[in-house]
């Protein structure tokens, strides 16, 4: 069989706002995998984002346990911070392609692009943040730890080592901006 796993982007759920599930519809014929890497409670319409180390503990789960079963074919499409899960990740796959990667996981862009709809800016507690789709995101600070110091550049080129990438850049992307891959 042919499998696809999905990594989704910062605060989003399984299907990534619609990106994986159009993907999934074009390929009718592939199974495709989406899971939740952040804590969905489906009753409050609440997202909670769970630490990097997490997310990728949760993606590891979904790969070895394909990986166990023989599956042959096995390919992963990740979107934003999702490419980062990948990449950290470091699974070895056929082909990995990676949808809007963020060069870096930036603290103060994260904070300025919630900005408006952020009424506690104190990165010591958790930030509750209303989403325009009418669900709320959670940010504790366990997941601010994970993200200092990352060099997703290296994590990219050290994907790339043992997988086929793709990468596919966004042009203009409101919550990344300008992305630098020079490093790449």
């Amino acid at each position: 069989s042919h499998f696809v796993i999905y990594s989704h982007g910062f605060g989003a759920r399984k299907d990534d706002g619609g990106i994986f599930t159009s993907i999934a519809e074009a390929y009718p014929d592939t199974r495709h995998i989406m899971t939740d890497l952040n804590d969905v409670d489906e009753v409050s319409n609440t997202i909670t984002v769970a630490s990097l180390d997490t997310q990728i503990k949760k993606l590891r789960g979904v790969v070895d346990n394909l990986l166990l079963q023989d599956e042959d074919t096995l390919d992963i499409i990740a979107h934003s911070q999702g490419c980062a899960v990948a990449a950290l990740l470091h699974p070895k796959v056929r082909n990995i392609i990676l949808l809007a990667p963020p060069h870096n996981v930036n603290v103060e862009r994260v904070v300025a692009y919630f900005r408006s709809r952020i009424t506690n800016l104190d990165l010591g507690k958790d930030l509750t943040i209303p989403r325009r789709d009418g669900s709320t995101t959670i940010i504790p600070p366990v997941y601010w730890e994970s993200i200092k110091g990352l060099d997703l550049v290296n994590a990219y080129n050290q994907l790339t080592n043992d997988n086929p990438v793709t990468v596919v850049l966004a042009g203009n992307d409101e919550v990344l901006g300008k992305t630098d891959f020079s490093g790449l």
